[in-house]
């Protein structure tokens, strides 16, 4: 019976197979592919220069979804988008940090902040020294 009904609705669900696919390469081609990722830093620099956020280090983490998926069966799910996470070690107000993660957030290229550490700075109290880790999303080539 359920044989009988899946293919009496064949066509219906072809046309959401259809759909489903056309979704996807649509917000496939609103991610950068992954040999961006030096343009994504700099992108960030930029943005942390221009809210006057100093960046002491700024670099890519590997990803822990690489690392274990290499040793796995990659049929199981396909895969559409990778995050990378980019850790930043800054210095910068309240403010400053405030308006980096907006733009960062509100940009147009796909990004969150994963996780923030705000200390204080012996030297100047105004300041505070930051450590955060911002996922960016790159689209994955679609193998045939």
């Amino acid at each position: 019976k359920v044989l009988q009904a899946a293919t009496a609705n064949e066509a219906a669900v072809r046309e959401q197979h259809h759909q489903l696919d056309e979704t996807v390469v649509s917000l496939r081609s609103l991610m950068p592919p992954e040999e961006e990722l030096p343009s994504v830093i700099e992108f960030l620099s930029d943005l942390a220069t221009q809210t006057q956020v100093k960046i002491q280090t700024i670099f890519p983490q590997r990803s822990l979804v690489d690392s274990a998926d290499k040793h796995t069966t990659q049929a199981a799910e396909p895969v559409v988008y990778k995050e990378i996470p980019i850790q930043i070690d800054a210095q910068a107000t309240y403010h400053q940090l405030g308006t980096f993660l907006s733009l960062v957030e509100s940009g147009a290229k796909p990004m969150q902040l994963s996780s923030l550490r705000i200390s204080g700075n012996s030297k100047d109290p105004r300041w505070h020294n930051v450590k955060m880790v911002i996922l960016a999303y790159f689209a994955v080539e679609e193998k045939s």
